[in-house]
Formats: structure tokens, sequence, C-alpha cells
């Protein structure tokens, strides 16, 4: 049995399309399949897909951890409940990102995960010993499981690779036999932590901002790249506006010297995922941070 999450995130259309279009059109199945459509409420509130949470909600990939308070995390009780009398081989949980990404995969370790993540890309980001509160955290104490994410949210080609994918995963006879979502070498990046803007600090993108942090235009076109030292991405004003959470802090972020008070931000890692917009950066984080493995 496998199982298929979408949707946990109002502004993340593509597990959304994904999981309907199976819905309507399941055709040959290798196994039986079990389905999880996310925060509706969310993606349905003011225009569609605009939200990633209702206002002042919670965010229904953060609510999957024990003891977690509200009544999402009373429906992430309700479906772990359900999930654990299964007998689950595996499972995948699909996202999108809000800026320019190619399409990725996370996982808390390597091994199997690998073939689950290639019904979409041959991308995978490992988080070790990280804990969020998130589904994959708990559905890897039943089965392997892998996050993709399918690329930029609102672009109809994010929505057919999510459900192109999804039909490879719950077609193959084995996960060995998953066939592959695209062609070329396989990437392994290991996450370093995610950096978040600290509450208080105003954020703007692009030079003319008015912000104490000002992010450069189109900063998603670093994502999976390999930057060097010294890669100027933003300026900011005062003391660090930022923090490197669930990674080793002695590496994290560097400030330089710049004109006046400015200074600018530098990276010697590789971004794995940025958004575009200051409401969603303060939400969840300005960027992730990686290194490239080998292999």
């Amino acid at each position: 049995m496998r199982f298929a999450a979408g949707g946990l995130h109002g502004n993340e259309p593509s597990g959304f399309c994904a999981v309907h279009e199976l819905l309507r059109d399941p055709g040959e199945l290798a196994t039986d399949v079990v389905l999880l459509v996310g925060n509706v409420e969310a993606a349905l509130h003011g225009e569609p897909f605009s939200h990633r949470a209702l206002p002042d909600g919670h965010d229904m990939n953060r609510v999957w951890s024990d003891g977690h308070p509200g009544r999402l995390a009373g429906i992430a009780r309700q479906a772990l409940g359900i999930l654990r009398e299964l007998p689950l081989e595996a499972g995948v949980d699909l996202h999108n990102n809000t800026g320019y990404n190619p399409i990725y995969a996370i996982s808390i370790a390597a091994g199997c995960r690998r073939a689950l993540a290639r019904a979409w890309t041959r991308k995978l980001v490992l988080y070790p010993g990280t804990y969020m509160g998130t589904l994959l955290e708990q559905l890897e104490v039943q089965a392997p499981g892998v996050v993709v994410e399918c690329g930029q949210a609102g672009d109809p080609e994010s929505d057919r690779a999510a459900a192109a994918g999804l039909r490879r995963f719950v077609r193959a006879e084995t996960l060995d036999g998953i066939p592959e979502g695209e062609p070329g070498p396989h990437q392994t990046f290991r996450s370093l932590g995610r950096v978040v803007v600290r509450p208080e600090v105003r954020l703007g993108f692009g030079s003319e901002s008015a912000a104490e942090l000002r992010v450069i235009e189109a900063i998603d076109r670093w994502n999976f790249v390999e930057l060097a030292p010294g890669t100027l991405l933003g300026r900011f004003d005062g003391d660090p506006p930022l923090v490197l959470e669930g990674g080793p802090r002695r590496r994290g972020p560097r400030s330089v010297p710049g004109a006046r008070s400015a200074r600018g931000v530098c990276w010697s890692w590789t971004p794995c995922w940025r958004p575009r917009t200051p409401r969603v950066a303060k939400q969840d984080c300005l960027l992730h941070v990686s290194e490239r493995l080998e292999g």
C-alpha cells in the first residue's frame, strides 16, 4: 500500500491537481493507494491558491508532532491514526515553491528514497536530524517517504509534472522499478539549515526597498546554483537580521563590510529554495542552504 498527500499548503496547487487527477482517472494501480488532500480551507480562502495557511492559522505541515495544539493538529492526529493501521510500503508529500525552482525531493535519509524521488526528479536534498513537525517526519516512523517540490506554484508545467510523477509512483510494481521522471545524473545535497528573518526586521526585495533587509530582485534564479563566497544577495542596516536554524551555526551566513551602515549578505553554499515575496519569506524562511555531496 502506498500513500500520497497534496495541498498541505494552500498556495501550492500541484499536489491538489495531482491527487484530483488520479482520483478522476486512476488507471491500473500496482497496489492500494491512500490519498490525503490537505488544507482545502486555505486554498479556497480569498483568491484561490493564494494563502499558505488561513490568516492567523497554523501551517498544516508543522502540526504533525505530538502535542501540537489546534484544529489542524487534531486532523493530523486522526490521519496518522488511520495510517498507523495500514501496511504502508512508502509515501510522498507533494508541494510547490513560490519562486523558480527545478523539481527536487527532500528526505531524512537516502537509501530506497532515491527510488521514490526518481518518479519526479534526480535531485535529492537530505535533512538529517531536522525536526519541524512535518508529515514526512511522522511518515518515516512507519515507511520510507519523500517530499517532492514540484516546481513553481501556478505553473501548469509544475501541475503536469506532479501528476505524471504520482502516476509513475502508484503504477510501478515495485519501488525499485519506478520509472525515472527526468534524465541526467543523480545529485545529492545535504541541508545546513534554513535562514530565517528575525520577526522584528522589515524585509523587502529590490534596491529601491526602504526595508532594513533588502534582498536582490529575482533571488530565486540562484536556486541550486553553487555560490562562491562573497556572492552578494542583499544588504541590511543595523544588527544582522538573520538566524540560521536547524544547522551548525558556526557555518551560518556571514556579513561583509559595505558602504556606510549597509552590509552585503554572502553565502558559500548551494541554496535549494528561496521565495520571491517578503510575505512568504517571513512566514517560513528566506532560504535553505545546503552543500553538494558526491554521488
